[in-house]
Parts: C-alpha cells; sequence; structure tokens
C-alpha cells in the first residue's frame, strides 16, 4: 500500500456541481462476475446507444460493502453477491440526463447475469473531502503502486488539484475492449471544494464507462488507514 500524506486543515463542502449530474439507479440481481465493468458497459450500451459516443460520461455500480481497501473478495469461481443496496450510477452531462432515465425498467444481461433496473433519480455533485474509486488506471502499462501514486500527483497538479493525501490500494487486473488492465484502487483527502467537484465531474485515467477513475463520497482516510492496520 502506498501513501502520499500531506497535513491540511479540515474544510466544509455544501457547493453543488452544475456540469456534471449523477443518475442513480436501484438494481435488483443476485451474482456478477467480479471483474464486470467491461461487460456492464455492453450491456447498459444495447438500451442506451449514445454511450460509446459519450467521452465524458461515468458508469459505476455500487454493489455491497468493500473489503481489502475497496477490493471485495470474490467466490473460488470468480463471482461476487448483490446486496439489496446495489446502485447503479450513471454519471452524465446535463444534455443525457432525459435520455439516460430510459434504462428504468429495462433488463441488463451482464456475462449471463440478470439484472433489473428500477427507477431513476437525478442527483447534483456535492463537494466532499474524500473521494474513493474502486478502480483507477493512468495507463495500459503496468506501473507498481509508487510510480502510480506519483503518476497520479503529477496529473493532478496539471489539473489544479493538490494531492494532499493519497492512499492507494492493492492492484487487481481487469479486462478492457484492448485488452487486461492493472487497476488499483484510490482514495483521496483534504480535497477543497472545487478540486473535489473536479475530480467528481472528470474522473480520473482511462475507462471511466467501465467504473474506472469514478469517485464516490467515502469515510475519512484516517479511518480507512485504521481499517488497513486492523
Amino acid at each position: 500500500m502506498n501513501i502520499h500524506w500531506q497535513e491540511n486543515e479540515p474544510q466544509e463542502a455544501s457547493v453543488p456541481n452544475q456540469g456534471m449530474i449523477d443518475l442513480h439507479f436501484s438494481v435488483s440481481g443476485q451474482h456478477l462476475q467480479s471483474d464486470f465493468g467491461l461487460s456492464l458497459q455492453s450491456a447498459i450500451a444495447r438500451h442506451l446507444t449514445w454511450i460509446p459516443s459519450e467521452p465524458s460520461l461515468g458508469i459505476y455500480l455500487h454493489h455491497g460493502p468493500d473489503s481489502g481497501n475497496g477490493w471485495q473478495r470474490p467466490t473460488e469461481n470468480g463471482v461476487i453477491q448483490l446486496s439489496r443496496r446495489t446502485r447503479l450510477t450513471l454519471r452524465l452531462p446535463p444534455h443525457r440526463v432525459t435520455s439516460g432515465h430510459e434504462l428504468t425498467g429495462k433488463q441488463l444481461l451482464v456475462d449471463n447475469f440478470a439484472l433489473e433496473v428500477g427507477k431513476g433519480r437525478t442527483k447534483h455533485l456535492l463537494p466532499c473531502p474524500t473521494l474513493f474509486s474502486r478502480h483507477v488506471v493512468m495507463t495500459p502499462e503496468l506501473l507498481d503502486e509508487a510510480d502510480l501514486t506519483n503518476a497520479i500527483a503529477a496529473h493532478f497538479h496539471t489539473r489544479g488539484i493538490q494531492p494532499r493525501k493519497l492512499l492507494c490500494g492493492r492492484e487487481h487486473v481487469i479486462r478492457s475492449a484492448s485488452g487486461t488492465w492493472t487497476a488499483h484502487s484510490l482514495m483521496v483527502a483534504d480535497l477543497e471544494d472545487d478540486e473535489s467537484l473536479d475530480l467528481q465531474a472528470f474522473g480520473l485515467g482511462l475507462g471511466r464507462a467501465m467504473g474506472c477513475g469514478v469517485f464516490h463520497h467515502h469515510k475519512s482516510i484516517s479511518s480507512v488507514r485504521r481499517d488497513s492496520n486492523d
């Protein structure tokens, strides 16, 4: 586990972002393959055909409690069990929200597992000082945690984001349309309001439609460090 750490005064956050909008759907289903990102993207694109042509969107499936710093351990056959609180989020530019609602009531076939999509509801992005992404891929080439953390910090500087605290988790291999990628979970903490909104709206790295580099609110990094040491 690689950590970049710089102390900073805590900030309060309350100003919404108008650039991207989250469209949240309830989802019912039993199981998914642990590496479901590419297949989920394809399943959604069968109903929302504009998905491949919308570079700014993000897709995220919150499928239940995490373990191991953002990586849920699958069963021996690579299958994860979905909780009743599973939610699908499409992070969309405003002009795609109306058509995004067309996913309501659809069945998604993801690697032969069926997901039933419930009614969607919209929510503007709100800043949060601590954000988390389950999968981050900066480059298709393999990077160790130290190199990845340095690459992320350098990229953040080009966007005006001061990377005060980064917690890079264990690596795992995921499928992409161009082959396999090595991804890491990533937590970023002590963000200013504008930094938090920028990171949520525009993400980080490759594969946002597969769930990579899509950030959501999370508990404080101090809690995660305690969990990691337990």
